[in-house]
């Protein structure tokens, strides 16, 4: 009996196979999109059905923000996948730090580097400007416009 179980469990976890959320029948995904029906009748999507075997490893699903980087497990994982999550994320902060590191400083140039460039023109054009607006003062400014903007996209808006 031991051995049939084990032989299902690896069967199910080379396959892939999912559970229905109704009736807890053990299905397989041989292609198609993720809509399933169920011997009995439910319908769900393949991706909210839980797996036969636990996993191993934390979820990381695909989305648009980065959430997905943080991970997850459900409470049928293993204290593996539990563990394995930890690394995972001990590892996003690891890298987050470098990463944030960078955006600063690039950020930091990016409202400099105009500034600097332009304030010695900005200064030698002023006393020849008359009542035109001074394009080099105008120029210093762009540096943190794009900043700005930068950091509006990063948050969404």
């Amino acid at each position: 009996a031991a051995d049939a179980q084990r032989e299902f469990a690896r069967a199910a976890r080379r396959g892939g196979w999912r559970r229905c959320p109704e009736c807890s029948a053990p299905i397989e995904k041989n292609g198609g999109c993720e809509s399933m029906t169920c011997r009995c009748g439910h319908q769900f999507s393949w991706l909210s059905a839980k797996p036969v075997v636990s996993d191993f490893w934390p979820h990381l699903e695909v989305r648009r923000d980065l959430s997905p980087l943080w991970g997850s497990t459900s409470p049928d994982d293993s204290a593996l996948a539990r563990a394995g999550l930890l690394a995972w994320r001990a590892g996003v902060v690891t890298a987050a730090v470098p990463v944030g590191a960078v955006a600063v400083g690039a950020l930091a140039v990016i409202v400099t580097v105009p500034a600097m460039v332009c304030a010695l023109p900005a200064a030698i054009y002023e006393p020849f400007r008359g009542s035109q607006v001074n394009p080099f003062a105008t120029g210093m400014l762009a540096g943190p416009a794009v900043a700005g903007a930068i950091v509006l996209w990063a948050a969404g808006y």
